[in-house]
């Protein structure tokens, strides 16, 4: 359990305040009661509580939702579930996300074929870098791993074309996963800079608004014109799980009041903002 919160002097400050000791079944009650120990036991009166946040499992909704807080969603964890539904569903790119682990896992367990890929490598002048696989509760390891692929893709041909292995890439899938690395470079720059500890609430809307004028350009990109398929089911993802975020009170409030963005990218008008402001005002106020 983690607190964020400003000082006298406005200063963003955070802490942990616990790590707890979970034993029982992660249900949402059972959740909440714990919620609430963690907040009792440094005396943190509920009106104290703005937002919640949390990830997308159901039960952590049910949670926070039971203890009687508003909550939102964390935003990058939401964007990695996007590229799951649509990108890395694709059975064209499972399967060469599948070959290639078996390819890694040839390398990490023969010490005599990694000498021979680093012998390539030096050959070629290209950097010595081992092959990697992803972890799939990992942030970008699966972006991590096509760019290691595209790196490493010289080297490889070269093994490959003398030594026999169970797994490689023909033209098409080396072609594809190009494309994919470029549609998913958007998404690991955010997951990078709103990881950040100086990262804003009033960052996530204009992100959002950024990623769908990067998939209308996408779309109607003649390079992408075989992918046009899957970006459009990443778009369709997108909009679905972060619509929330875009009429969020409290993000289009942070929105609005950065001086970089005000009403920039806010789909409500300003009348509907100054409300929203008053209604916050009135809960500090009875605070």
């Amino acid at each position: 359990m983690t607190a964020h919160w400003l000082n006298n002097e406005f200063s963003q400050q955070r802490a942990v305040l616990r790590v707890m000791h979970f034993p029982e079944s992660h249900t949402g009650k059972n959740i909440s009661e714990y919620l609430h120990k963690g907040l009792r036991s440094f005396e943190i009166p509920h009106t104290k509580i703005h937002i919640v946040l949390r990830d997308n499992a159901a039960n952590m909704v049910a949670g926070v939702r039971d203890s009687g807080f508003k909550s939102i969603p964390c935003f990058i964890h939401t964007i990695q579930l996007c590229i799951h539904d649509s990108i890395l569903s694709q059975q064209s790119v499972k399967e060469i996300l599948v070959c290639w682990r078996r390819l890694a896992t040839h390398f990490h367990h023969s010490p005599t074929a990694a000498a021979k890929l680093e012998a390539i490598q030096e050959q070629l002048g290209t950097n010595k870098h081992r092959l990697i696989q992803d972890v799939t509760t990992r942030w970008n390891s699966s972006y991590n791993m096509i760019e290691r692929m595209l790196d490493q893709r010289v080297p490889l041909a070269t093994y490959t074309a003398n030594h026999a292995t169970q797994s490689t890439l023909n033209s098409f899938q080396w072609g594809l996963l190009d494309k994919v690395f470029y549609i998913l470079e958007p998404f690991k720059t955010l997951t990078v800079n709103l990881s950040k500890r100086e990262a804003f609430l009033s960052d996530v809307i204009p992100s959002i608004m950024a990623l769908k004028v990067f998939f209308n350009q996408a779309l109607i990109c003649e390079a992408f014109l075989s992918i046009n398929t899957l970006v459009e089911q990443l778009k369709e993802s997108v909009d679905k799980r972060l619509s929330i975020f875009l009429h969020d009170k409290y993000l289009c409030l942070s929105t609005f009041c950065d001086p970089r963005y005000k009403l920039m990218y806010q789909k409500e008008d300003e009348s509907v903002i100054k409300k929203l402001a008053k209604c916050a005002d009135s809960r500090n106020a009875a605070t």
